[in-house]
């Protein structure tokens, strides 16, 4: 099985209640997260390392962060099929 790890700029510690949900998520499809020290340079939110299996990280694109399909082949070429 593939495994990748994409960044992403998440929206984390706005809402305790709203975050424990993303994480119960993260840990239902297996997706496994590391929280940078810093937000990033233009933002107040953190950059976060996701790892799991293409479809997993895909489908977190497109149900968490509203992404469209054109936008993770765009941003992120190495979660799309071969």
């Amino acid at each position: 099985m593939k495994i990748v790890t994409i960044r992403v700029l998440t929206a984390l510690y706005d809402d305790s209640d709203i975050d424990k949900l993303f994480y119960e998520y993260l840990d239902e499809y297996s997706i496994s997260y590391k929280i940078s020290d810093e937000p990033a340079a233009d933002s107040e939110y953190p950059e976060v390392d996701y790892t799991g299996g293409p479809i997993a990280l895909r489908n977190m694109l497109k149900e968490r962060f509203g992404y469209e399909r054109e936008e993770i082949e765009s941003s992120y070429p190495e979660l799309m099929e071969k």
